[in-house]
């Protein structure tokens, strides 16, 4: 993988603003608040690892739902972020929510697949939690609570 993040030297509220672009040729803009306080241009750094983080893990869930022939509808995935209160503001601590819906969806098998994602196949959750921020997952199907291992 090979990523570019490029900045033009441009004013308020622009003035920190990226553009970052992949090796496939996907751009998108990287942002923080400018020096006046004014409002944001583009989402944050860490705004964009917390989005990798419930996208990773999102698409982790969808695959493996498919593969057991679950009638997965819709799924989103909410992460909230607790950031150390002092420099560096690292992640201290996510909790990632994962909301799933469909008729005839099996919760224990939505838990499985949010379980293997959080503990096996989610690169970007994973690598999160090795750099000693705690990851933990909650599960809701169908506007109920499913308890995760």
């Amino acid at each position: 993988m090979k990523v570019v993040v490029a900045w033009e030297g441009r004013e308020a509220p622009h003035e920190f603003e990226f553009n970052g672009t992949t090796s496939d040729g996907f751009g998108v803009a990287i942002g923080a608040r400018s020096i006046e306080g004014g409002p944001k241009s583009a989402p944050t750094p860490k705004e964009l690892v917390a989005l990798g983080m419930g996208s990773c893990s999102g698409i982790d869930v969808v695959s493996i739902l498919k593969k057991m022939r679950q009638p997965l509808t819709k799924l989103s995935v909410s992460c909230d972020v607790v950031l150390r209160k002092t420099p560096p503001t690292v992640f201290e601590s996510v909790e990632l929510i994962y909301y799933a819906e469909g008729d005839g969806l099996s919760p224990d098998r939505v838990a499985r697949a949010v379980n293997l994602s959080l503990e096996k196949d989610c690169g970007v959750s994973i690598m999160i939690a090795n750099s000693g921020c705690k990851v933990t997952g909650s599960l809701f199907v169908n506007g109920m609570e499913v308890a995760l291992k």
